[in-house]
């Protein structure tokens, strides 16, 4: 079957909304404007690829001094990616293939990340890529005693022992906060953060007035600061812990459990910590009670883009 770049936005919207609806699964992530919206805070483009009524995927093209290689966005764990369930099931494994072949008019460096219920489809082995498996917290919604019953102990005495000095508030932060304290993260660790946090929080409150997102935070009690936030991003049955910042002390610990409560209340059974890759945030969500959910994560590189992500990392270092 011949892949098909719908140049078209009007074409390339109508066909990703039909593949939506018969998809084997959809996040978040897949959602035509978000992607659309996030790519564009970068300066980047986003090309529609479809496979007649069987595959789609939209590949977010990045340029750097000329160099073009397809990426996985920051804040974005899976690349979107729409199986249709109307594929037999023995051909799966094949037709998921070819979103990793060669494309006339697409760069061959590409890192494509799969959604775990694609990655438990079979193994992927295209020619030429690099192979990282990938982790991410599930955990459970509830009621507050059952929230506290699958936290780790030390997790439940912290939280025992602080959350009455915080309020929960939920839809009425404002994103550009959260943003903030997610820089401050990232300055704190020596990373950079190419974003206007300004930017980015309108990015957000753009969301939320779709109600594609809801933000929630924990407040001090004696001062009034916000001194946890997180915009939770959502569809019918998951949220996933997208943007998130906290500051220094037990407000995350403490928001993140009354936030699993409240996402009861909303109907969702699952939030999804959305990554578990280096050791420290992986202890840190643990504690939480969910199931670590492995998905495949694969890289191929060109000369040049090879040379390039070198020379970067180099001069990170230097600066």
């Amino acid at each position: 079957m011949d892949p098909k770049i719908i140049v078209d936005q009007v074409e390339a919207r109508a066909l990703w909304q039909d593949l939506l609806r018969n998809a084997v699964v959809v996040s978040p992530f897949d959602d035509f404007d978000f992607l659309d919206g996030l790519a564009a805070l970068y300066g980047w483009s986003v090309k529609t690829v479809v496979w007649g009524h069987r595959l789609g995927v939209r590949f977010v093209e990045r340029s750097r001094i000329g160099i073009r290689d397809i990426v996985v966005p920051p804040f974005v764990p899976f690349s979107s990616v729409l199986l249709s369930s109307e594929v037999p099931l023995d051909e799966r494994l094949n037709t998921l293939n070819l979103a990793f072949h060669p494309l006339s008019g697409l760069p061959d460096s590409r890192l494509i990340s799969l959604h775990p219920t694609l990655g438990r489809i079979g193994v992927l082995s295209p020619t030429g890529y690099s192979f990282r498996e990938k982790a991410t917290f599930e955990v459970p919604t509830g009621s507050k005693e059952e929230v506290l019953s699958r936290l780790s102990e030390s997790t439940a005495r912290k939280y025992k022992k602080s959350h009455d000095q915080y309020d929960f508030r939920a839809g009425e932060i404002e994103s550009v906060f959260i943003a903030d304290m997610v820089k401050q993260a990232y300055d704190k660790h020596s990373k950079r953060f190419s974003l206007p946090t300004g930017a980015l929080g309108v990015f957000c409150d753009g969301l939320t007035q779709r109600q594609f997102a809801t933000s929630v935070g924990a407040y001090n009690r004696d001062s009034g600061a916000l001194e946890a936030g997180i915009v939770l991003l959502m569809n019918e049955d998951t949220a996933w812990y997208w943007l998130a910042g906290s500051q220094p002390g037990p407000a995350m610990t403490v928001l993140l459990v009354d936030t699993l409560v409240h996402l009861k209340t909303l109907g969702r059974s699952s939030m999804d910590l959305m990554g578990a890759n280096t050791p420290g945030i992986t202890e840190f969500k643990r504690r939480f009670g969910g199931d670590l959910v492995n998905y495949p994560h694969l890289h191929k590189s060109t000369f040049l883009t090879a040379l390039l992500s070198s020379s970067a990392s180099y001069f990170r270092k230097l600066t």
